[in-house]
This record gives structure tokens, C-alpha cells and sequence, in this order.
């Protein structure tokens, strides 16, 4: 974040919130938003079948005065999806037994972890 505040800023930058905020910033760029992480993944294009490497882009973000935060999961293709953080716990708990993995503890402490985040 960079120094001082803009104008426009209404609510205080949350600690993982990785953005130059400057006054000039155009509104739909008025966000709150963690750097990203790119995980190598293999996609399925659903209309061809085919399969291709890809990198999945994490990342957490939040437009300025809202109190929603949203995960972000993108890939190259312009494909993407965006998950409401209080619902996280849940996607991971099906994946999860989706996948046979026994994370009941894991996802206990990540529900913990995810119920704090709309409260930085």
C-alpha cells in the first residue's frame, strides 16, 4: 500500500491487502487485494476435451467499502471463479471427501482462520 490515503478510500487497507491505492485510481479499481499465487495445474477445456498445463491464480480481494471479501480462482483462459470467504470451508470440506482425505482438524482451523479474515 502506498503511502497516505486516497480520497476516495473509505475503510482502512486489511493487512493482507497488497495494492498502490492512489487518488486517480478509476472506481472499478478501487479494491483491497492480496498479492496472488500461481499454482502449476492441469485444466479440462469442456468443450474440447482437451487437456492443457495451466497456472490457477489464488488471491483474496475486496472492494473498497464493501464488507464482502472474495476468493479468486483464475486461470489463463479467462476462466474464473470467485468465492463469498465465508463459504470456503465448505468447498474444502467436499473437496476434501471428494478426494478421500481425512482434514477434519485442518478445516477446524481453517474455518477459524476464514471467519477472521471479513473482520480485518
Amino acid at each position: 500500500m502506498s503511502e497516505g490515503r486516497p480520497i476516495w478510500q473509505r475503510d482502512d487497507c486489511p493487512p493482507w491487502c497488497d495494492g498502490e491505492h492512489r487518488d486517480d485510481d478509476h472506481p472499478d479499481d478501487r479494491i483491497h487485494a492480496a498479492a496472488g499465487v500461481g499454482v502449476p495445474v492441469t485444466l479440462r477445456d469442456p468443450d474440447s476435451g482437451e487437456a492443457f498445463e495451466d497456472q490457477l491464480e489464488i488471491a483474496l480481494w475486496r472492494r473498497d467499502g464493501d464488507r464482502r471479501t472474495w476468493l479468486h480462482l483464475g486461470a489463463s483462459r479467462g476462466n474464473h471463479l470467485e468465492i463469498a470467504t465465508p463459504d470456503i470451508t465448505a468447498v474444502l470440506d467436499e473437496l476434501f471427501r471428494l478426494a478421500g482425505v481425512d482434514a477434519e482438524a485442518q478445516l477446524r482451523e481453517l474455518a477459524r482462520a476464514v471467519a477472521r479474515i471479513d473482520d480485518l
